[in-house]
């Protein structure tokens, strides 16, 4: 069971962290946006994008909201809150 299948705490940062990173990863690939296309729809770094699909760094609610919008999908399929229904993303 994932964090986000139960209740979440604040412990549960890091596997949440490392969760959305490797659905970032994934939606990226899927869709074939580079981690330079994502850089600069979130004005960071390319390295900035490489933590955040590792789960090294956090991404605030703003660059969530972001990434989402580059990937074409919504924060809640981004964050596993909800599954991704559709073709390409």
């Amino acid at each position: 069971m994932t964090a986000i299948d139960r209740k979440l705490g604040p412990d549960d940062a890091p596997e949440v962290n490392r969760m959305i990173g490797v659905r970032l990863a994934a939606f990226m690939a899927s869709t074939g946006r580079s981690r330079d296309k994502l850089a600069s729809g979130l004005g960071v770094s390319t390295h900035m994008i490489a933590r955040f699909e590792s789960g090294n760094s956090a991404m605030t609610a703003v660059q969530l909201m972001l990434a989402a919008r580059v990937l074409g999908i919504t924060t809640a399929v981004l964050t596993g809150e909800e599954s991704f229904k559709g073709g390409a993303a």
